[in-house]
């Protein structure tokens, strides 16, 4: 019997400890990335701002299904594999600033994207994605943090997007854009 005890008590105190970590961790996160691109801000914006043609240029999303506009937004959803994100589009201000949302409140996670391009030179334009995240379960927090990391999934965007134009950059850090309002 105690071969099936001890390693049970263990498994429930490596989960207890998890959900306390988890805890102590805070609720919500910041994080950004930016990529530079050799092509004129107008082209990255129709880029991003294209939704229906995400699935030609983004790996992980199979299709885009936009949904009637709520409250005056712009909204749609994101399918990839067997999962689906609704998003809504909360701010856009041609060809500079373009603020996504979450727009399912019953996940165990939320948060918005702002995405800003930048002109830089003649023709370039510098793309840079601020998460302002948050992971409402202690559990998922800590592999939110430690396992996926909060950058992976605006990595992942931002090296599809320059792949889209025939080019291969690595995200880096970047500064945080002001979280948007509500």
């Amino acid at each position: 019997m105690a071969w099936i005890v001890a390693p049970l008590a263990a498994l429930v105190a490596v989960l207890l400890t998890l959900i306390g970590l988890g805890l102590a961790l805070p609720r919500g996160h910041v994080a950004a990335r930016r990529v530079r691109l050799q092509r004129p801000p107008e082209e990255v914006w129709a880029r991003i701002r294209d939704h229906a043609a995400e699935p030609g240029w983004r790996s992980k999303l199979d299709h885009v299904e936009r949904l009637p506009d709520e409250g005056g937004r712009e909204r749609w959803k994101e399918i990839s594999g067997r999962s689906a994100l609704t998003f809504e589009t909360i701010e856009a201000d041609p060809p500079r600033k373009l603020v996504r949302r979450i727009a399912d409140e019953k996940l165990p996670f939320g948060g918005s994207w702002t995405i800003e391009v930048a002109g830089v030179g003649a023709s370039g334009a510098v793309v840079t994605v601020t998460e302002h995240g948050e992971v409402k379960h202690p559990l998922f927090r800590v592999v939110s943090r430690f396992v996926i990391g909060h950058t992976r999934t605006m990595d992942g965007y931002l090296r599809d997007l320059t792949s889209s134009f025939g080019e291969a950059v690595e995200p880096e850090p970047a500064e945080p854009a002001s979280e948007p309002a509500p």
